[in-house]
């Protein structure tokens, strides 16, 4: 018969072996999210820098410019201040022109600056948030590990291929940053004159990177009062919130295609429809990448328990009158993407853009803050171990559909690659340009100044082979080196008689690669049309499309480019119609 002692001598050992059993089951729920997060973050990468496209993408045509003090994209030249400001739709996008500059000035115009860019900023947002969710100690290795993977998968998803491949889109991750760093100066440390400053400074940013940053400046004031800054300090704030929203009405007018927001809050189902669909965007493209049947409607519901989360926990925050730490911080985050995401509603609650990826940034980081205050709320509980079970099952899901995203982003950006051969073949080919720009007479017409000053697809020196010897530029190779033909050949059209679009494909059999250049030549060897690799193809191989100009009964010879441009083997003959 066992005493007392001896029931305890047995309880303890089962009791540590309990203990690091839930310890490593911990240990790999980490790894495991973390792992999810190294996968994304590295295949996002990967595909940015392979779908990098020089081409100037829609609103970016209307944003160049070509010499330090004039803008061509207006009727009117403009001096370097007045563009900078000049209204874009509703945007007053300063910050991003100054980007698009040195982009301009400093990479001639290839868009390499700006997806740097857009890649760096989401990095460090993602970064940030890790670094003030763990500032404050007392986090177990498992739990860090949980938090650094999940918001790595969240911030760093390729659900957002729309915003990392186009350059123009640093103004929609920018803002973010900008957000998130106001908060931070405001409600992280003691207020004095160079905090105040560095938040009024940030704020700016948001203002004039876009228009939905002016929810920034008005929240960084009830931060300010909830997280005790003397009243000078925050009457400070307020005047200056009050002269950026002065500053950017100043001048202001009202875009004809913007609709009036007076119209949309008296539709005011329809708006927080919109925004709970917002909010919950990031799931409903992961189930409709699962092929979920009604994929919006889960999107909708997941949206209403966001909100529902968000509004428990910033309540639970004043209740217990929390004023330091992390949680401050991340819920005027959250607060500013649902502030941002009212604001679009109010101004696009027709245009229906749910299940965008554009819009998937914002919300991501909405999401990212609620995982953290859940992980924050759950760390000591009895549902510790179920809560990071269940945040890693949202960092599993990213991971496991990141490829499907991957493939979105890719597809997306082709149709800019016949637009770029068609630029630089010089075809008017408006099915081409339209992809581009809505109006195809705006990139052909630009196109020319580009392609005067050498920038953007003009930058490279193959842009300047046309009309001259292919062989004063490459060696050509033994025509079995390489693999491939000129599938098929069509005209262009009215718009261009000599202008042709061509397909086909190319191998590498030397090195088992796809070229990812081809140019086009007339029987004498002069250069008359360019290809770009990438397309698929039923047989499964990628293919290329690209333009050339002729007359319509000249013969012209495909060419791969090898040995990184220095080489060029035969593709094969194709024949115009007699």
């Amino acid at each position: 018969m066992l005493v007392a002692s001896d029931r305890v001598m047995i309880s303890g050992p089962m009791r540590g072996r309990k203990i690091l059993l839930n310890n490593s089951l911990e240990l790999g729920v980490g790894l495991l999210a973390l792992a999810a997060g190294g996968y994304v973050l590295t295949t996002t990468i990967l595909m940015v820098v392979e779908c990098w496209t020089a081409v100037p993408f829609w609103d970016q045509w209307d944003n160049l410019i070509l010499a330090r003090d004039k803008l061509f994209s207006h009727d009117i030249p403009l001096d370097l201040p007045h563009w900078l400001f000049w209204q874009h739709n509703e945007h007053r996008i300063a910050v991003p022109r100054v980007s698009f500059a040195i982009d301009r000035f400093f990479f001639r115009m290839t868009n390499e600056w700006n997806f740097f860019c857009n890649l760096a900023v989401q990095g460090a947002l993602a970064g940030w948030v890790v670094y003030i969710a763990l500032r404050g100690g007392g986090w177990r290795i498992s739990e860090k590990l949980l938090i650094i993977g999940t918001v790595s998968a969240l911030l760093l998803s390729a659900m957002q291929w729309e915003n990392l491949l186009w350059g123009f889109q640093i103004a929609f991750l920018g803002v973010d940053l900008a957000a998130f760093a106001t908060f931070t100066a405001v409600a992280m440390g003691r207020p004095n004159v160079t905090r105040l400053v560095a938040a009024i400074g940030i704020e700016s940013v948001a203002v004039y990177t876009l228009s939905s940053g002016m929810v920034v400046p008005f929240l960084a004031v009830p931060l300010a009062i909830w997280v005790r800054w003397p009243r000078r300090y925050v009457a400070v704030l307020g005047v200056a919130a009050l002269a950026l929203l002065g500053s950017y009405l100043y001048d202001y007018h009202t875009p004809s295609h913007v609709p009036d927001p007076m119209q949309a809050v008296a539709r005011i189902g329809s708006v927080l429809s919109y925004v709970t669909n917002e909010i919950g965007d990031p799931f409903g493209m992961v189930f409709s990448a699962a092929q979920f049947d009604y994929p919006k409607n889960w999107g909708w519901l997941c949206g209403a328990l966001g909100l529902a989360l968000f509004a428990g926990f910033a309540v639970d925050s004043v209740r217990r009158r929390e004023r330091e730490g992390p949680v401050p911080i991340l819920v005027a985050a959250a607060l500013f993407v649902v502030g941002m995401e009212l604001l679009i509603a109010l101004g696009r609650v027709n245009a229906g853009e749910s299940l965008s990826s554009r819009y998937s940034s914002p919300v991501l980081l909405f999401w990212a803050a609620l995982v953290i205050i859940a992980m924050i709320r759950l760390r000591h509980g009895n549902l510790r171990f179920s809560a990071m079970a269940a945040i890693l099952a949202v960092a599993s899901a990213l991971a496991l559909y990141q490829p499907s995203f991957v493939a979105l982003g890719r597809a997306w950006t082709l149709p800019r690659l016949e637009a770029t051969t068609a630029l630089l073949a010089n075809v008017d080919d408006p099915e081409a340009l339209v992809r581009v720009y809505p109006s195809p007479s705006v990139p052909r017409e630009r196109a020319k100044l580009l392609r005067e000053r050498h920038l953007s697809v003009f930058s490279e020196e193959w842009s300047d082979w046309i009309g001259t010897s292919l062989a004063d530029h490459v060696r050509l190779s033994d025509p079995a080196r390489c693999r491939g033909g000129i599938d098929q050949a069509g005209a262009v059209g009215a718009s261009d008689p000599a202008g042709w679009r061509a397909s086909g494909w190319a191998s590498d059999a030397e090195r088992q690669a796809v070229p990812m250049r081809v140019v086009i030549a007339d029987t004498n060897g002069r250069v008359v049309g360019y290809g770009l690799s990438g397309f698929p193809r039923p047989d499964g191989r990628r293919g290329w499309r690209g333009h050339f100009r002729v007359a319509p009964t000249a013969s012209v010879i495909a060419y791969a480019l090898l040995d990184d441009g220095r080489t060029a083997c035969s593709l094969g003959q194709w024949s115009g119609p007699a």
